[in-house]
């Protein structure tokens, strides 16, 4: 059945849901007949689409104008109806009704569509309005409402454990504080070779295709964090951080790569492991025989480093390696593809921030002809590591398992559009978090930046400023100068030279009534 798909509720495509094809674009929104985001549509009519069947559509977080002069209307009830405008640009403004009686500010709300619409708006219901300044909380709500919403349903059993290989004295390095351990390791020396146990929680032995567990999974996709802690993840709390997790003391089920360090020979357990001792990245350093074995371990895997962090970057790497090649050989499952970069704007850029000319990894199915890592310098590479926090991994888990113990079915669905989609959600939301972070610390203030893209249509000009502090690039638009390499200033009163590698200051004030968080902070260079 076709689907609608919309960024901003202007340009609109149809979809083939089956085969991803494109079957009408249109970008008028009264084209769009009162259809929303994932709403299945029929295109009979000659131009847009017609309603089919609602999707289910999740909690909306935005903005309420309760301090406008205008007013929609009264509910039956005699509610005052205000207009409430998504941070979801690709929703359209919705009408709902709040009973709130300090209309002195705007107010943060959640909202569910009604499944009616006026003549002009959508209807929704107030769910809450959030406190003043819980933008961040907004910001979960935007980008992974579904893992916001309590889960409600039942849980599955325990995994039996017997016939699995019994694997004990594992240990796990970890952040402080994680309660989702997904990887843990072992050491063993058997006929005088050295090996190295690489277990990943086996998710796929408790939570089966289809259960309403794994539907709210495929949903969500991946945990969201926020500096790496308060986590709103794929799985409910109960489970990521207890029934999955391998916690200590605890006797869990994984999937476990065996390798040899000596000559890096493999194979592949249903496991049983009973976690002995947990590490973070700095209390490993006083484990003096297990720094000695990870260092020897991450030698063989090709990573000379005093560094914990690549210790276990080098384990899971290799773990993900020897994964993908056995999907790859079997055209199953899905890897993540890098494509090489930008080498006209590679060459161009300061060698410390060649990185911004890199395109970002994407998930292909692995009978895609070229689905080479070009970061990685791997000619297949998967996420098989993380299966409580990422959906793509669990699926992959569920392929090795059918592949290489025939245990459950070889064709799991992947939607891989959804996947791709989550993933660049969850960089979106970084992105927000940093701007929602800067506005709350200052309503004004100023940032340092470099200019490393400069393009221009005949009259304006697009700065691209990577921003350090920040970690992430700003785009500024502004009339072109009348000399070359010039620019006009916003006010119009004078005109400033930029050119790329040039170090600049960007002032930057709050907008706290737009709609978009990236728009909330209005910049300009200083």
């Amino acid at each position: 059945m076709p689907k609608l798909f919309t960024k901003n509720y202007k340009d609109f495509i149809v979809l083939d849901n089956d085969s991803g094809a494109v079957l009408r674009i249109f970008n008028d929104a009264r084209l769009a007949r009162k259809c929303l985001l994932g709403d299945e549509v029929s295109i009979d009519c000659p131009s847009g689409c017609e309603l089919v069947n609602r999707a289910d559509h999740p909690v909306i977080a935005g903005l309420i104008e309760l301090n406008s002069k205008t007013k929609y209307g009264f509910t039956s009830r005699n509610t005052p109806i205000y207009l409430f405008c998504p941070f979801n640009e690709a929703y359209p403004s919705f009408v709902v009704g709040c009973s709130e009686r300090d209309t002195t500010m705007n107010r943060l709300a959640l909202v569910r569509f009604e499944n009616v619409w006026t003549d002009t708006f959508p209807r929704g219901s107030l769910q809450r309005l959030l406190d003043v300044g819980a933008e961040e909380e907004a910001l979960y709500w935007t980008y992974s409402p579904v893992a916001c919403v309590n889960y409600k349903g039942t849980y599955p059993d325990p995994c039996p454990l017997n016939k699995r290989l019994i694997l004990e004295d594992c240990f796990n390095i970890d952040p402080v504080g994680c309660k989702d351990v997904d990887d843990v390791l072992c050491f063993k020396n058997e006929e005088g070779k050295d090996y190295v146990y690489i277990t990943i929680a086996d998710v796929s032995a408790v939570v089966k295709p289809g259960d309403p567990l794994d539907l709210r999974a495929a949903t969500i996709c991946q945990t969201f964090y926020q500096d790496g802690v308060q986590p709103k993840p794929m799985f409910p709390s109960l489970m990521s951080d207890g029934q999955l997790s391998l916690l200590k003391g605890c006797k869990k089920p994984g999937l476990t790569l065996k390798v040899c360090l000596e000559d890096l020979t493999t194979s592949w357990f249903l496991t049983a492991v009973n976690v002995s001792e947990t590490y973070d990245y700095e209390s490993i350093y006083n484990a003096t025989d297990l720094v000695c074995s990870l260092k020897k371990m991450s030698k063989a895997f090709g990573f000379l480093s005093e560094d914990s962090h690549e210790w276990i970057e080098a384990a899971m790497k290799f773990y993900n390696v020897t994964a993908a090649k056995i999907l790859k050989a079997n055209n199953v499952g899905a890897l993540r593809s890098h494509s090489s970069p930008d080498m006209e704007r590679f060459n161009k850029l300061d060698p410390s921030l060649s990185f911004l000319a890199m395109s970002a990894a994407k998930y292909v199915p692995a009978s895609t002809s070229d689905c080479r890592h070009w970061g990685l310098n791997e000619d297949a590479y998967c996420h098989a590591t993380s299966p409580i926090r990422r959906y793509a991994d669990l699926v992959n888990q569920r392929y090795l398992k059918a592949l290489l113990f025939g245990d459950g079915d070889l064709f799991p669905h992947i939607n891989f559009d959804r996947l791709n989609a989550v993933a660049k959600a969850a960089k979106q939301h970084d992105r927000d978090l940093i701007f929602v972070r800067a506005l709350k610390k200052a309503k004004t203030g100023t940032v340092c930046g470099k200019i490393v893209e400069i393009r221009g249509s005949e009259d304006l000009c697009k700065l691209s400023i990577y921003v350090e502090q920040w970690s992430l690039i700003v785009k500024l638009k502004y009339k072109k100068g009348h000399t070359e390499g010039t620019v006009i200033s916003k006010d119009e009163k004078e005109t400033v030279a930029v050119a790329i590698g040039q170090q600049v200051t960007i002032a930057y004030h709050a907008n706290m009534s737009a709609r978009a968080w990236k728009r909330r902070m209005v910049m300009k260079l200083s």
